[in-house]
């Protein structure tokens, strides 16, 4: 049975080691058991385990297969860096690091890619797989990754999504990038 009582802020005595083990933010000093973070205390006896489920949501970590939102930072002939900003799947706080991807020019789509400029331009926010935790790398390859906010290269406008090809409603210029399949919906 699992019991939920007491707010707690770090650094709060919410049991004695010797009738419990120390779970998820708390830690033993001296044989006594004291909160590592702000949160309710959960007392399980079942398990003779103390916990504190956290009351603030903690910054999001990537992790392999998570979907990333990141504004393209720097092209280079085989790849790009991307300057990541957003998990998907988090709240609206920001990643735990500064994190930077890298999308190489074999994960960007099916097919074959001459130039990754081709594909994505300086400052496109874009939408991401992450494929390798360790190295961050990236791949857009599914319908639904691939640039989903761009301005254009001449007039700086936002460019809409007609066909899967970019069109700026300012100077009418065109352009053909990686674009996916949510492109201008949402807000990240």
């Amino acid at each position: 049975m699992t019991v939920s009582k007491d707010l707690v802020i770090p650094g709060d005595f919410v049991g004695y080691a010797e009738e419990y083990l120390s779970g998820y933010g708390t830690y033993d000093n001296e044989g006594k058991l004291y909160s590592l973070i702000t949160g309710i205390v959960n007392q399980n006896d079942d398990e003779r385990e103390i916990s504190i489920k956290p009351i603030i949501e903690t910054p999001p970590e990537i992790k392999k297969d998570d979907v990333v939102y990141g504004r393209v930072a720097d092209l280079r002939n085989n790849f790009l860096v991307v300057n990541l900003s957003k998990v998907s799947s988090s709240s609206d706080r920001e990643i735990v690091r500064a994190d930077r991807g890298i999308l190489h020019i074999s994960n960007i789509k099916r097919g074959y890619v001459n130039q990754v400029s081709d594909e994505f331009n300086h400052n496109d926010i874009i939408k991401a797989k992450v494929v390798d935790k360790d190295t961050v790398t990236l791949s857009t390859e599914d319908e639904n990754l691939g640039v989903i906010i761009a301005k254009c290269q001449n007039c700086k406008t936002r460019m809409d999504a007609v066909n899967g090809k970019l069109h700026c409603p300012q100077c009418k210029r065109t352009e053909t990038k990686k674009v996916s399949s949510d492109y201008g919906i949402g807000a990240i």
